[in-house]
């Protein structure tokens, strides 16, 4: 039983890694305007809540393209692409 738990637990470790890698990965593709690799990080039905967006997360890759060479977003958070 006591192994089980410390395979549970290195379990939840190892998936806690990923998520805070796919979060990551998340912000440094938007920062550096790689869309399709941004994609990849939600599902095609996902959504996301921001402080400044809440929808699909499709159109949030598309306001942050968009907003991108504007500089409109980069005040709310950075999205540029250099």
């Amino acid at each position: 039983m006591v192994c089980r738990l410390r395979d549970a637990g290195a379990m939840d470790i190892a998936d806690k890694s990923a998520i805070a890698e796919l979060i990551q990965a998340r912000g440094v593709y938007r920062d550096q305007g790689k869309w399709k690799e941004l994609r990849t990080t939600f599902t095609s039905d996902g959504h996301i809540s921001v402080s400044w967006f809440r929808g699909p997360f499709e159109q949030f890759v598309e306001h942050c393209r968009v907003g991108s060479g504007t500089g409109i977003l980069g005040r709310a958070i950075t999205c540029s692409h250099r």
